[in-house]
């Protein structure tokens, strides 16, 4: 059997058969468009990550997609408009070339985007225990070594911590917002920034970006320092709560403590215009590490996270603005209950945290007992990917 991987799907895969490779199998693997490299290869199984259009079609003209070989697409992190995806760049090459449409599979944490596929022939696998397993495996000890001390109850010495790397609409308002409230010293605040590929600054970008600049005005929870405060973030950034910190990665290996060390987690999803239930792993890290749980994302994920029996603090958070489909009024209401509690004095806030403190226990134990189950979670996985 010959299979092609993407390096996240052979790093699980080597965890799976605990690197000893089955001599019956040849791995090749590689990211991106490495794939094109073999050509000349009859693989059995190709598992690769969501590609472009155009690579798209250059795996059906240089027939590495094709009758004999089944594909396996890694959406197990970031999936949000998965079948928009698929729909607008794969199936209309499986209809051009002929090819069976079950050949083709899917892999993602979405727990209900196989209702968008129902109309389809392609494979779907879904488990939202992978927002716990994939980044957060990688730094489980780590979570373990901080989560497993019975939680520190002393006060501690910020009310919040909110980590933004990519800049959206969301993020760049909730920076604003924070910043006309007077809260940027209270919490531990990231908004990370990216620089051009040529390694110039791109602040300018920003500063010109016409679509960014009146979303996020729309979104504004104020109405008078608007241009004011997007001038001094745009001077500040990237704004950073340890000097660790870089555009690719939120420090694995110190964001645990600055967690541990406030009472509530605004999480900024990836998206939250999709319709699709989409969370990554940024959602379980305020379960594992004892944060009243503030999630900006898509509507109506906090039903999945619900049924795994996390608890969203229902009589002190008011999480209706899950509901709410409109994105600018979500985000207003989700902001709305975020400030509530971080205007709080300390206080208060934290004999607040530390009344329910049984109840971040159960939430820190239910996420850990998810991270934990790694032989399931990889069973899973692998026995969809070669049973297909």
């Amino acid at each position: 059997m010959v299979v092609y991987m993407d390096d996240q799907i052979l790093n699980l895969y080597e965890i799976w058969v605990d690197h000893e490779i089955p001599k019956d199998v040849k791995i090749i693997s590689g990211i991106g468009s490495e794939l094109f490299k073999y050509t000349d290869v009859k693989f059995d199984y190709i598992i690769c990550s969501n590609f472009t259009l155009e690579e798209i079609e250059r795996c059906f003209t240089e027939k590495l997609f094709n009758k004999d070989t089944k594909v396996i697409f890694n959406f197990l992190q970031e999936c949000a408009g998965v079948f928009a995806w698929y729909d607008n760049n794969v199936r209309p090459h499986v209809e051009k070339y002929n090819i069976p449409e079950e050949n083709f599979n899917l892999l993602c944490s979405i727990g209900d985007v196989w209702r968008d596929f129902k109309d389809t022939k392609v494979n779907v696998y879904t488990d939202l225990r992978l927002n716990f397993y994939l980044d957060n495996h990688r730094t489980f000890d780590i979570f373990t070594h901080y989560t497993t001390i019975e939680g520190d109850k002393k006060l501690k010495s910020k009310k919040f911590i909110t980590k933004n790397g990519r800049i959206t609409t969301w993020r760049w308002v909730l920076l604003l917002n924070i910043l006309h409230d007077n809260l940027l010293h209270d919490g531990y605040v990231s908004l990370l920034h990216r620089k051009l590929p040529n390694g110039l600054d791109d602040v300018e970008n920003l500063r010109n970006d016409v679509e960014l600049h009146e979303m996020s005005k729309e979104w504004y929870s104020y109405d008078n320092d608007f241009e004011t405060n997007s001038e001094t973030l745009l001077k500040s950034l990237p704004i950073e709560f340890d000097n660790a910190l870089t555009f690719d990665h939120h420090n694995y290996a110190d964001f645990p403590k600055h967690q541990l060390d406030c009472y509530v987690d605004f999480v900024t999803e990836t998206t939250a215009y999709h319709l699709d239930y989409n969370t990554t792993e940024k959602t379980p890290k305020p379960f594992f590490c004892f944060n009243f749980p503030i999630i900006f994302a898509g509507p109506l994920i906090q039903p999945q996270y619900r049924e795994l029996g996390f608890d969203f603090f229902d009589d002190i958070i008011d999480n209706s603005y899950d509901t709410i489909r409109d994105p600018k009024e979500r985000f207003q209401k989700c902001y709305s209950e975020f400030k509530k509690l971080v205007t709080m004095d300390i206080e208060d806030l934290h004999k607040l945290w530390l009344d329910n403190y049984d109840r971040f226990v159960e939430n820190n134990r239910i996420a850990s007992e998810i991270c934990c189950d790694e032989d399931d979670i990889l069973d899973s996985i692998f026995n969809f990917c070669f049973s297909t």
